[in-house]
């Protein structure tokens, strides 16, 4: 469980993070990155409860000011080796699309249990909202019409303009997002740039933006058309680590 305060005992642990990859796996973490973007590596500090509830806090050393700045939540336990990477589900460390890092992890309320982004640029801590990490069908269609973070592989999409049978799919510059499970959700409405798709073709990206699982037809119902797929629109991408 996720909650607000600070744990008064409490076991030091220092974890330095990476500078090159933020999201990889639970070693990468360990190695410096810079946080408060003044271009040198920070430290991350846990504090660990200890016991078979055990909760964690945690805390920046930040080179810029060289302050320690504490995040005002406990993070739930079940770590066997101590707070790491393995369930980005849970907690994470990242690139936004901006180049900042940010920690994210699920908060229990008050008022109601929501995903927070916790960012140091600057030497100041600044604590916002962030939309449910999604990486199945399921948790997806669980998010219809709201704003998700949607984890998978990039691809060209191939579209079918005309409605004849047997028509071929053709490459217009569309391009969609490929879930773990086979699931597909198309990446805007309209073409993306040549450079985007050139650059991230394959790759392992976050996509942020308004899930759509039915989006309405671009033609009047009369006129023959293909059905509007699963859509992210106003899509946000950035490239995950490998």
């Amino acid at each position: 469980m996720v909650r607000r305060g600070l744990l008064a005992a409490a076991a030091l642990v220092a974890v330095r993070l990476a500078h090159a990859d933020t999201s990889a796996g639970p070693a990468d973490w360990r190695r410096a990155t810079d946080l408060d973007g003044d271009g040198k590596p920070d430290e991350i500090l846990v504090e660990s409860s200890g016991g078979a509830h055990c909760c964690y806090t945690i805390a920046a050393r930040l080179t810029s000011t060289r302050a320690t700045v504490r995040v005002p939540f406990e993070i739930d336990g079940g770590y066997v080796g101590g707070l790491d990477l393995s369930r980005p589900e849970h907690f994470a460390l990242h690139r936004a699309s901006d180049g900042a890092a940010e920690l994210l992890f699920d908060a229990e309320g008050p008022p109601a249990r929501r995903r927070v982004a916790v960012r140091f640029t600057g030497g100041k801590l600044t604590v916002r909202d962030a939309p449910p990490r999604c990486d199945t069908e399921a948790a997806l269609r669980a998010h219809d019409g709201a704003t998700v973070e949607a984890i998978g592989v990039y691809q060209k999409r191939p579209i079918q303009r005309k409605m004849r049978p047997g028509s071929p799919l053709e490459d217009f510059g569309h391009a969609q997002l490929a879930l773990d499970g086979g699931f597909s959700v198309a990446l805007g409405k309209g073409p993306r740039p040549p450079d985007e798709r050139a650059r991230l073709d394959g790759k392992r990206v976050r996509v942020t933006g308004r899930f759509v699982a039915r989006p309405p037809l671009e033609q009047p119902a009369h006129v023959a058309q293909p059905l509007p797929p699963p859509t992210l629109f106003d899509p946000v991408i950035t490239e995950e680590s490998p």
